[in-house]
């Protein structure tokens, strides 16, 4: 039989197994440098995976660096929050990006260009004078009465 248990100590990987007077083999697994990070593997008969990090894009920051075990995540600057709130990041990207998608309301706001026609609309019912309530009718000036519009 085998001396060992059948399997290798943390790090290290089976390169052969236990049969008839060879103990199994185990060989270190192998370290994974920049561009690259631990994706798995590194156990039984299997050395480590390294992935390459991901690289983000013109229109993208990094929000996570790429390190050992855990792979670079990346934030988009073509988002509506842009509009609103920008993020430093993607101050200079995003410029044509922001000409394209942003626009301003009525009020000097500037939002998402989807979202251009309903603030507008909004701002018009504030500005006028459809929400004002009065307790009494108030009386109508000479010359503003309803009434025969034709000029007969």
């Amino acid at each position: 039989g085998c001396p060992r248990t059948g399997s290798c100590e943390s790090g290290f990987y089976i390169v052969s197994a236990c049969g008839g007077f060879q103990d199994i083999a185990c060989r270190a697994c192998r370290s994974c440098q920049t561009p690259f990070f631990a994706n798995g593997g590194c156990a039984g008969g299997q050395d480590r995976i390294c992935s390459e990090c991901t690289v983000c894009g013109i229109m993208e920051y990094e929000a996570t660096p790429c390190t050992a075990g855990v792979d670079r995540t990346c934030i988009s600057c073509e988002r509506s929050s842009e509009c609103v709130d920008p993020t430093p990041q993607c101050e200079n990207a995003a410029k044509w990006w922001k000409q394209a998608n942003c626009c301003y309301d009525d009020d000097g706001v500037q939002l998402p260009c989807n979202e251009m026609l309903e603030a507008n609309v909004r701002i018009s019912k504030r500005n006028s004078r459809e929400h004002w309530v009065y307790d009494t009718i108030p009386a109508v000036e000479a010359g503003f009465e309803l009434g025969d519009a034709s000029t007969a």
